[in-house]
């Protein structure tokens, strides 16, 4: 009978070490950058002398949800502000991103009626270009006054 050699394993650097222990300042810079829209992989370069995505998700996943979350927070914050401050872009972003309103264009039609010519087209508010919500909204303000 012969023997199987035994197999040896080298231990690969960095593999079954200690754990990362990162500093409340390397928290808190993870969670502005990630605020700021900065990818993962450009923070994980400004993390120690670099860090694997993998790392930066395991260890910092709290920070960069919550970087992010605060950032929209903020933005919304201001956004609304500037809608109701009369900043149409603003109001007509509002509107579609929150309210559900886009550009889609939807024609409706039927056969016309004997005698007349006329084709009958239905835009919804969602269905309208920006143009449009510009004049209604202006149209609305008018009759308000």
């Amino acid at each position: 009978m012969t023997k199987t050699p035994k197999k040896t394993t080298k231990k690969r650097d960095g593999v079954g070490g200690r754990a990362y222990r990162f500093s409340k300042k390397e928290r808190e810079r993870v969670e502005a950058l990630a605020g700021f829209g900065v990818p993962h992989r450009d923070i994980c370069l400004l993390i120690r002398d670099g860090i694997s995505t993998a790392t930066l998700h395991k260890y910092f996943k709290a920070e960069l949800h919550r970087g992010k979350a605060k950032a929209n927070a903020k933005i919304s914050q201001t956004l609304f502000q500037q809608a109701q401050e009369g900043n149409l872009s603003a109001a007509i972003f509002w509107a579609k991103t929150q309210m559900g309103w886009s550009e889609r264009h939807r024609i409706e039609h039927s056969t016309p009626p004997k005698g007349d010519g006329e084709m009958r087209v239905k835009l919804e508010p969602a269905d309208m270009t920006d143009e449009q919500l510009v004049a209604l909204i202006k149209s609305a303000e008018t009759t308000e006054k």
